[in-house]
């Protein structure tokens, strides 16, 4: 569960500021001119995705037991599994969107959160989700996590259905620092078991979904399964994750 939107901003915080000189090593270079760019296929670790991915709100020993490399037939992919925790983590990327606007990857729901459903606080946990992050405005004087954000997240539900969108948001002193939109793509356990690739064109959801241009570029991608708010557990596998031109 996101809580609210209450600490999301703290993603900023602890991706941008505690991680900056691991993270700039991975950056996806803005200017390529290949025509796919391929973010995280989960290939070429040692051992555990946290050399290069962050962690939000946990240790890495908790965070290593929720999301785990795993291969099959020699593909390596992420496997996540949630036992009443929430711990987000995320990417940074360095990504032209109106050059590439396309966002693409696989995922497989394993286990929904019991009763899960996004739309209220006390249910709010979903088997798998993808993030797209955008910094609205750079602040004077403040710090990270009071940064002012935009967020579009693609959701699989256990209860939603496909095509439901909820606004989310939060305000400190009349300023509204985090803006969400939740995007269900996937709903309940009818493929449950089966990889399911994914293709957004998040140039244009987020036209639609905020009604304007983005603010700029995206500054980091984020994946949760999540299962804290229903005290149940989750699971899920992500793979593929790439950036497309049109």
């Amino acid at each position: 569960m996101e809580k609210g939107g209450r600490n999301i901003p703290r993603v900023l915080a602890l991706f941008l500021c505690n991680f900056a000189v691991i993270v700039a090593l991975y950056e996806i270079p803005a200017g390529s001119q290949e025509r796919e760019i391929v973010v995280e296929d989960f290939h070429g670790y040692s051992s555990t995705i946290f050399t290069r991915w962050l962690i939000r709100d946990a240790g890495k020993k908790e965070a290593s037991s929720t999301y785990r490399l795993q291969s099959d037939g020699g593909n390596w992919y992420l496997a996540a599994d949630s036992k009443r925790n929430s711990i987000q983590i995320a990417r940074r990327v360095t990504w032209n969107l109106n050059t590439h606007p396309i966002l693409t990857w696989r995922w497989r729901g394993r286990r929904l959160p019991t009763g899960g459903n996004e739309s209220a606080g006390s249910t709010n946990d979903s088997a798998a989700s993808i993030y797209v992050i955008f910094q609205r405005a750079k602040v004077p004087f403040l710090p990270w996590d009071k940064q002012p954000i935009n967020v579009i997240k693609y959701v699989w539900s256990t209860t939603l259905p496909v095509g439901r969108v909820l606004h989310k948001s939060k305000e400190k002193l009349g300023v509204t620092i985090y803006e969400g939109r939740f995007v269900v793509l996937q709903s309940g356990n009818g493929r449950l078991g089966e990889w399911i690739s994914e293709r957004r064109n998040v140039l244009e959801d987020y036209r639609r979904l905020f009604g304007s241009a983005p603010p700029g570029n995206p500054i980091l991608i984020a994946i949760l399964t999540d299962s804290n708010a229903t005290e149940s557990a989750a699971s899920a596998d992500y793979d593929d994750i790439t950036i497309t031109a049109r």
